[in-house]
């Protein structure tokens, strides 16, 4: 489950900026054609002890100028602006999507100002700057590879599109075989988050180890069909199943024993395909053991105090979230819902801003909200038990936690989850938690999501050799 602190990433359609380059002039005399004659510019937004990286693209287009806004640390681009305009000698660009603003001055080749979300402003210094390409980083599998590499297409549970994903089998006939399941929001089939492709180093591993590997995208994610946004829970169960349905079909993967690696929600979603499908194991990364609603303001108090956002500003952002999963338990009507929410928010962000906001700011910020919270998919990860499924499984199960992890932090989610697997004979699960270690199992400092892109290790190759290792062990 990921929670992203400084920034919602929320990406729309590309909407052309209402302004051509000439018009963009301050009050002051101010030119702005030497700034957009600069195709990039690249800064860093730091607040609460977090540095987010940012990238701004200005484009000339038949249509007009149109303006994007990059975020490289979370593997998201492209966010168009809404509208730009000017005051005094400050650029100013709004995002509709983000419910924010950047209000910048150009000074000595630079874009200085502030970032404006929430009623807060947090200052950032744009630079011109190349775009950065694909992040290489050390674990990035190179070739040759001791395996064969298939693209392949599903259908879903329901028939009504198509999942899209890649198939590993090794040139040595495979004694297991296993489907990888990705945490919560769209992800693509390598799990790319913060220019790391956790599921593309896995499946590799997991590969040159003898064990087949399907990896697929999301659904409405990359190649695969079907809407993410409409998505429920239980959609993405059925989703993973049909993924255990077409590797177990596959005449390359033959008589090898089956199963999944969930990391996260997919570590709540992978005891649900196991029992229905019957499967031989699982590994669960970072799986969540207390109620969502429970999980939810543990992992945001976690993240703001290891980020430095002081006792205040963390109460009070705890606070918003728990009246806001208040209010989704108590009325089941969306419509309903989503007044109360917007009445929450409004009240909050006016209680607690630094700046002024104008009331469409206000509503834009609180729609963001509804949007993220009313939907099928976060009603019914409120609702389900992260411990029901496991309590009943039968399949072996390997259960790893990092001990910086602040997401799922392990000391309120490791017991439950052990306790729920104990009618298992004992040799057939271990639940461990390795020190040092956050939320994707990369070796960290804090474990704050801020440090995932900064850290090389995608994930620790001590992590690898447990779970390809236990694997092996109970194929023999």
């Amino acid at each position: 489950m990921m929670i992203r602190v400084l920034i919602v990433l929320a990406i729309g359609m590309c909407m052309s900026v209402p302004h051509a380059a000439e018009e963009v002039r301050g009050e002051t005399g101010e030119n702005w054609e030497s700034v957009l004659a600069v195709d990039y510019w690249s800064g860093e937004l730091s607040a609460a002890g977090m540095t987010l990286a940012l990238g701004l693209e200005f484009a000339q287009t038949p249509e007009g100028l149109r303006i994007f806004l990059d975020s490289p640390d979370q593997g998201v681009e492209g966010i168009p602006a809404s509208d730009v305009g000017h005051e005094d000698s400050k650029l100013i660009i709004s995002f509709a999507s983000l419910a924010a603003e950047l209000r910048v001055s150009f000074d000595n080749q630079s874009l200085s100002g502030v970032w404006v979300q929430a009623g807060r402003e947090v200052p950032i210094t744009f630079s011109p700057a190349a775009r950065a390409g694909p992040t290489e980083r050390p674990q990035t599998p190179k070739p040759p590879y001791p395996y064969q590499e298939h693209q392949i297409r599903f259908p879903s549970a329901n028939g009504d599109f198509e999942l899209a994903g890649t198939l590993l089998v090794p040139d040595t006939p495979p004694s297991a075989a296993v489907v990888l399941v990705s945490g919560s929001g769209p992800q693509d089939r390598d799990e790319s988050i913060a220019g790391h492709r956790p599921f593309l180093v896995l499946a590799d591993h997991l590969a040159r180890n003898g064990i087949g590997v399907l990896r697929y995208d999301d659904r409405g994610v990359g190649d695969s069909g079907g809407d993410h946004n409409t998505a429920s829970l239980s959609d993405f169960i059925d989703d993973a199943a049909s993924a255990v349905d077409a590797l177990r079909s596959t005449p390359d993967i033959g008589e090898a024993v089956t199963g999944l690696i969930g990391h996260s929600e997919g570590a709540m979603i992978a005891p649900a395909v196991a029992n229905r499908e019957r499967l031989d194991f699982v590994v669960l990364l970072a799986a969540p053991g207390i109620p969502a609603s429970e999980l939810i303001l543990l992992q945001q108090q976690r993240i703001l105090e290891v980020g430095g956002a002081g006792p205040e500003p963390t109460m009070q952002s705890v606070e918003t979230t728990r009246q806001l999963l208040r209010i989704l338990a108590n009325e089941p009507d969306d419509e309903r819902a989503g007044q109360a929410i917007q009445a929450l928010y409004e009240r909050r962000i006016r209680e607690t801003a630094s700046v002024e906001m104008t009331g469409e700011q206000v509503r834009q910020a609180a729609g963001e909200a509804i949007r993220r919270s009313v939907n099928p998919w976060f009603r019914e990860l409120l609702s389900f038990d992260p411990l029901a499924e496991p309590a009943r499984i039968q399949a072996r199960v390997l259960a790893l936690y990092g001990g910086l992890d602040l997401q799922v932090p392990p000391g309120q989610n490791a017991a439950p989850l052990r306790d729920a697997l104990g009618h298992l004979p004992a040799s057939n699960f271990a639940v461990e938690t390795i020190p040092g270690l956050n939320h994707l199992f990369q070796p960290a400092q804090t474990g704050h999501p801020a440090e995932y892109s900064a850290i090389e290790t995608t994930i620790s190759p001590l992590v690898l050799e447990r779970i390809s290792g236990w694997i092996r062990s109970i194929t023999q």
